[in-house]
């Protein structure tokens, strides 16, 4: 696995809007705070720019990420917001000079197609939190922790135990990223590869049925035969149907369809679509151990 530099002062970093659109001018103060970080901010030319519900047509919002991914000064790529849109052009792009001229990916959400993408190319990157995320609805312990890391500090959780985690010590890569988009990529040459590896879920705005579904499929393609562990994040905003109800929580489902395997689970990861969203590195060596007593997540090696 290809481990991208971390950052440095005075270090370029890219902005782009790979899916859904921003109003405009809507990332000033955003864009101001990660230029306090002592990074200059470069903004991809279609950053504002509307297609119906997409930060531009396919061929701008295209144009803006071949432009950062082959411009040797930019260290760093942002993705300013999800939505829905990067699986338009996720065919398109010509990753190779990522594998030539590693940089990291930052994004969660619809970004987990790219984010999938990198990490079967070999280049690590980071599910975490989007500058449109860095307002009010972000917590500071977020930005904070994503700022450490992309500077090359230690990235240690211990997190509090959770009565349906599963016990058990592995040390393996991270992958996965959004639920739907997960599952949207199985059977595609984009899959994610998760054979040995920990995989990491949330989800948003999804009916209980449906994250029943999207389990049982990626229980039929295979996805949790030869994992390491199991970490599930956020599930927000989860519906139930009006009238006959489902029966379970959104954790009681995820909980069902893995228990026949043998990996360390942990619920309740500060990761998704919430105020908290702490940075996870996918491609770099983690230390999982779930106890009894809590869990601890360490990428200090």
């Amino acid at each position: 696995m290809i481990i991208p530099p971390f950052l440095k002062p005075k270090d370029k970093i890219g902005i782009i809007a790979p899916a859904g659109r921003l109003a405009p001018n809507t990332l000033s103060e955003e864009l101001i705070e990660l230029n306090s970080w002592d990074l200059e901010v470069v903004e991809g030319r279609f950053l504002y720019h509307t297609h119906h519900r997409f930060a531009g047509n396919d061929q701008q919002r295209l144009g803006d990420i071949q432009e950062m991914l082959e411009r040797p000064e930019i260290k760093a790529i942002f993705c300013a917001r999800g939505g829905y849109g990067t699986s338009r052009i996720l065919d398109q792009i010509n990753f190779s000079s990522l594998k030539e001229n590693p940089k990291w990916i930052i994004g969660f959400s619809d970004i987990t197609t790219f984010l999938c993408l990198a990490n079967q190319l070999g280049v690590a990157c980071i599910h975490g939190i989007m500058p449109s995320q860095f307002g009010q609805k972000a917590s500071q312990a977020s930005k904070e922790m994503l700022k450490n890391f992309l500077f090359g500090k230690p990235l240690v959780y211990n997190l509090l135990s959770h009565s349906l985690n599963k016990t058990g010590n592995v040390q393996a890569e991270i992958i996965g990223g959004n639920l739907s988009l997960l599952a949207h990529l199985t059977g595609t040459s984009t899959q994610a590869r998760t054979k040995g590896k920990i995989l990491f879920i949330e989800e948003i705005g999804e009916h209980l049925y449906h994250i029943d579904r999207m389990m049982i499929q990626l229980k039929r393609a295979g996805i949790f035969q030869d994992l390491a562990g199991l970490i599930v994040g956020h599930f927000t905003e989860i519906k139930d149907n009006d009238t006959v109800k489902f029966g379970k929580t959104a954790y009681q489902i995820v909980k069902e369809h893995i228990e026949e395997y043998n990996f360390p689970v942990c619920f309740g990861f500060p990761a998704g679509h919430e105020e908290i969203n702490m940075p996870l590195p996918f491609g770099l060596k983690a230390n999982f151990k779930v106890e009894e007593s809590g869990t601890t997540l360490n990428f200090r090696g």
